[in-house]
């Protein structure tokens, strides 16, 4: 194992998704290619739209940028999410376990350094001490991944309220300006009533 990897192991371990391992499991799951360490530039996509892979990225330090290709009335444009920081944040789980393209990119704002999981190779590794080390990790993930699911579900509940907050307010906005419209209306009729009334009123002077 390099210095660097060394350097890098306690960090990993300190890291919720692998407390429940030792040092030498998670330097099998290096050796084996399981899990690296990928170091990243200022400007450096970490994940790519569109792409295909079966890779996590679990940050260990640095600051990240979720952006998005979105199509706008000057054409496409890049949009950028939310910003990103921190050791243990997760990125790119979905795609990994459903083989589905990218959703959006990850680019990184400041160097940062990730713990990559590759979860085919992950899959698709038998040896017995590898299959030792995957019961003591995936029980972690399922975790992880289970709060991720439950920081969404409550994301979308919020977003869903705030949406029928909104639609409540544009309801009362709207109701609030026909019953202005009809206040005009009445008012417009009842001085049309009056200058018909004068109207009557100056024929019979004639």
């Amino acid at each position: 194992m390099t210095p660097e990897l060394e350097h890098y192991l306690k960090h990993i371990q300190s890291l919720p998704l692998f407390e429940q391992l030792e040092q030498n499991d998670i330097a099998t799951m290096l050796e084996t290619k399981v899990i690296s360490i990928m170091s990243f530039e200022p400007g450096e996509a970490v994940i790519t739209e569109k792409s295909f892979d079966r890779r996590i990225f679990l940050i260990l330090k640095g600051k990240v940028k979720v952006v998005k290709d979105v199509l706008s009335k000057g054409g496409r444009k890049c949009k950028e999410l939310k910003q990103l920081e921190g050791q243990g944040i997760l990125l790119g789980e979905v795609t990994a376990f459903t083989g589905k393209p990218r959703t959006a990119s990850v680019v990184t704002i400041e160097k940062t350094v990730c713990v990559v999981i590759n979860i085919g190779l992950l899959m698709r590794t038998s040896s017995s001490i590898m299959e030792r080390v995957v019961s003591k990790f995936y029980p972690s993930l399922f975790q992880l991944l289970c709060q991720r699911l439950d920081a969404t579900n409550a994301l979308v509940a919020e977003l869903k309220q705030q949406n029928e907050d909104l639609g409540l307010k544009l309801k009362d906005a709207n109701l609030e300006r026909l019953g202005q419209k009809q206040e005009f209306l009445d008012d417009l009729r009842k001085k049309n009533s009056i200058i018909k009334e004068l109207e009557a009123r100056l024929e019979l002077w004639d």
